[in-house]
């Protein structure tokens, strides 16, 4: 019984995660007729455009004639509104493979999960390994894209895209364009900007007219083709596929917007002589960016080579739990915490001080643990971190944040030196020359090299990550700041040290204090110090402890000479805390032994209160971490004067 239970169990089990992880197979062609094999060859590349309803995460295109040792390439795009583009931005890769087959079949490739959209693939031949033919249709009726061969499609586009435009914002009302198709047309392609947005959560509802003499009795009557177009990055060419409608006068209609800011571009002169762009039923006197794609045949059929992409399984997301959003870390080295992902079988853990990851600044670990400390201490500066998931269906996505590293200031005040440039991969810019110096050591160890240019205009693209100030144990910033620094020749001008300021309410500015050399100070090693608090930002002192502050440029204005100057040990100095002297007995703090202090003793001996640390070095005289009855008693005879406490 106990084996059949057992059986049954792994039944239900199987039966929850079948239902629960089914996919779904979307063809890229319609069977009609009979398939052809097309070679792909050192002279023809064979590609075709697809539109995928959900996510996926693998494509599988069918090869009809393969040798034995031949192979070819398949390369995968986000669509970007031509063959061309697509094709010519690196950027736009989802992936690239070489399969090597020798009988016909579905070749698969397995890609990252890739949200809805449209895509294309290409195919191409590997040098020396000749002998693959793909299968296709040429009477497929498929309206999620075609085929090309050599970047040619089965489909003539007639594009009006010339002139100044500016985009409209379907939050603020419908958009639409009138306009004739010269022959039979089959889809309809618009610049749809996002306002930066790239999660593919946006989208808009089109719809298709044929025009029947003015804006409203057109927009009132049946629309011949509705669609809601989502899943698509900023500024793409969105496709809208819809049965091949005969020549003649049509209007596409935008209107229903998800999440604006959501539109379209539109020229600001009148572009196309043949219609006219309407925002909210008005003509505007402009017309809207956009496409009409004429089939080749004048009809729905069209070449498409055999291809599918199967359904993403869905899959669990990292959710990263700390130090997460620039929290400040001091313990060296950390810890970085997720939440664990069921079945997991491990995680990859990649740190790094670039934003995009640079594979020569970045550091890859795997763990079994939902957690992962360095063996040993790190950087300081902001960190940038990331984690995916290894299970049986295959990796998650990266989970992404970013934290602060920072150290612990001296509890009893004094220099902590936040920077000392014996690395400084987080700190190269690319307007400036950075580089490590042996040739101009300080105390015997490295320096940092900055060749500045004659002209240089700091942008904020160029800024380093740059150095947090830690608040010490009262929360308090230090109260100066210093860096050593050598010009072997005389500099013109200033150099700044950058500090950005953040206030409590989240703004951030930044603050310039400007490095000087004096003439008899070239080619030595000179200290330049700053008492922040001597510097007045937004009416206080920069160093007020509402404040967050972090060294992020070493940084020349504009118009100066060229200059070239070494820094090192870039230094916060915090204020000394002086140690309060301790009234032995004085448990309340009222600066006398009395029965109060006695009485509290008493509470704190019993168990009936728990001392400060305050109360605890005043009341234990005996130096054993406790306040015991002895003490009370020895309060008690110094309160009533019987007793001196020493």
């Amino acid at each position: 019984m106990k084996a059949l239970s057992k059986l049954a169990a792994l039944l239900v089990f199987a039966a929850a995660c079948s239902v629960g992880y089914a996919q779904t197979v979307t063809n890229h062609f319609v069977a009609k007729g009979t398939a052809s094999a097309f070679p792909v060859d050192e002279a023809t590349k064979l590609a075709q455009r697809f539109t995928s309803p959900d996510e996926f995460n693998k494509l599988e295109v069918r090869v009809a004639e393969a040798s034995p040792g031949s192979a070819f390439k398949l390369t995968v795009y986000r669509w970007r509104g031509n063959y061309a583009d697509t094709t010519g931005a690196v950027k736009q890769v989802v992936k690239s493979q070489e399969f090597e087959v020798s009988a016909p079949g579905w070749v698969t490739m397995a890609v990252p999960v890739q949200p809805p959209g449209v895509y294309l693939w290409v195919a191409e031949a590997v040098p020396d390994k000749p002998g693959v033919s793909l299968s296709g249709y040429e009477a497929s009726t498929y309206l999620g894209g075609e085929a090309y061969v050599n970047g040619s499609a089965s489909k003539e586009t007639e594009i009006y895209e010339q002139g100044n435009h500016v985009p409209e914002n379907l939050g603020g009302g419908d958009s639409a364009q009138h306009f004739v198709a010269e022959k039979p047309f089959n889809e309809i392609r618009m610049l749809s900007p996002t306002w930066n947005d790239e999660t593919g959560q946006k989208g808009y509802t089109v719809k298709l007219f044929k025009w029947t003499g003015d804006y409203e009795t057109t927009v009132s009557g049946t629309p011949i083709a509705t669609a809601v177009m989502t899943n698509f990055k900023d500024n793409a060419w969105v496709s809208f596929f819809f049965p091949t409608q005969p020549a003649g006068e049509y209007l596409w209609l935008a209107t229903q917007p998800i999440k604006p800011p959501i539109g379209h571009w539109r020229a600001v002169d009148d572009i196309y002589p043949n219609g006219e762009g309407y925002r909210n039923g008005v003509d505007t006197g402009g017309d809207f960016k956009f496409v009409i794609c004429y089939p080749a045949s004048g009809t729905d059929a069209h070449l498409d080579f055999e291809s599918r992409t199967v359904q993403a399984v869905p899959m669990p997301k990292v959710v990263l739990t700390g130090p997460i959003n620039d929290d400040v870390v001091s313990a060296n080295p950390p810890t970085l915490k997720w939440e664990p992902v069921p079945d997991a079988n491990s995680y990859v853990i990649e740190m790094s001080q670039t934003f995009n990851f640079d594979p020569a600044a970045t550091v890859t670990n795997t763990t079994t643990a939902p957690s992962f400390t360095p063996a040993e201490p790190i950087r300081l500066g902001r960190w940038y971190w990331r984690v995916k998931a290894v299970t049986p269906l295959g990796e998650t996505d990266y989970s992404q944040s970013t934290y602060q590293q920072t150290t612990t200031p001296p509890a009893a005040g004094g220099d902590l030196v936040i920077e000392d440039f014996e690395d400084i991969s987080d700190w190269v810019m690319r307007a400036l020359t950075f580089s490590l110096s042996e040739e101009e050591k300080h105390g015997g160890k490295t320096s940092m090299k900055v060749e500045y240019p004659a002209y240089h205009s700091f942008a904020a693209a160029d800024a380093p990550i740059g150095r947090f100030i830690p608040k010490n144990a009262d929360g308090a910033l230090p109260n100066s700041i210093s860096i050593w620094a050598m010009a072997p020749e005389g500099v013109e001008g200033p150099i700044q040290l950058r500090i950005n300021v953040t206030t409590a309410e989240g703004q951030t500015s930044i603050a310039d204090l400007n490095i000087e050399f004096e003439a008899d100070e070239a080619g030595k090693w000179v200290q330049k110090s700053f008492n922040l608090a001597d510097f007045q930002f937004g009416g206080m002192p920069l160093n007020d402890p509402s404040r967050t502050l972090s060294v992020f440029a070493l940084s020349r204005p504009d118009g100066l000479p060229a200059a070239t100057v070494y820094f090192d040990d870039l230094t916060v100095t915090y204020p000394k805390v002086e140690k309060p002297t301790v009234l032995k007995g004085d448990i309340n703090g009222d600066g006398k032994v009395g029965i109060p202090d006695a009485t509290l003793a008493l509470r704190i001996a019993v168990g009936l209160q728990q001392p400060t640390a305050d109360q605890l070095a005043a009341g234990d005289l005996n130096g054993n971490g406790k306040i015991e009855i002895a003490e009370v008693t020895k309060i008690l005879r110094a309160a009533v004067g019987l007793d001196k406490l020493q």
